[in-house]
């Protein structure tokens, strides 16, 4: 009889716990989701600025994309840890100052904004090469971006920095890059 007591209890305590039906979506969405819930994950993103300026002529001009090509992340708690990758194959003089090269590394911070939208900011060590005079820079610089998630797994970003550092022709350069991409991000979980 005990047995059947401690069955019907461990039955009834879901509906204890479960949310009233009248609560807002924003209660539902802090009661389901931990707020980092992207803690543990993996992410890679696409640079896709190239395809949406086909699909959508931004200013009837070609859009200018940057170098970066791929990001990688892999989120630990609060804070992750950042890869970005870029290159120019192509022989056009008009490219972004003739950068063939670009890698970088740092840790990045997501904060949300409310339900969709996400704030990063990050610190990155950054290395450039170029095509001309065989030169590049050697940096350090300070990222921030803004993100939009359709669903926990997939999510679009736009992202900018700054960077401080050594040009190895002409000594010490100051950079500041605008939005100019936008990246199509898939978390891994």
């Amino acid at each position: 009889m005990k047995y059947i007591f401690w069955l019907l209890i461990g039955l009834y305590i879901p509906f204890l716990t479960a949310q009233d039906e009248s609560s807002s979506d924003s209660d539902l969405y802090v009661h389901n989701y931990a707020p980092y819930y992207w803690s543990g994950t993996t992410e890679i993103g696409l640079n896709v600025t190239p395809l949406v300026s086909k699909l959508v002529p931004f200013n009837l001009g070609s859009a200018n994309a940057g170098l970066v090509a791929l990001t990688y992340r892999k989120y630990y708690t609060e804070r992750a840890l950042r890869m970005d990758f870029g290159f120019n194959l192509s022989d056009r003089a008009s490219v972004q100052n003739n950068l063939f090269l670009y890698l970088s590394l740092g840790t990045e911070r997501r904060r949300p904004l409310g339900k969709k939208w996400h704030y990063t900011s990050s610190w990155d060590l950054l290395i450039t090469a170029e095509n001309e005079n065989d030169t590049g820079i050697l940096a350090a610089g300070k990222g921030y971006g803004i993100e939009y998630h359709f669903t926990d797994r997939i999510f679009l970003g736009t992202y900018a920095n700054w960077y401080i550092g050594l040009n190895f022709e002409e000594g010490l350069e100051f950079k500041m890059n605008p939005p100019a991409a936008i990246f199509f991000n898939v978390r891994l979980f």
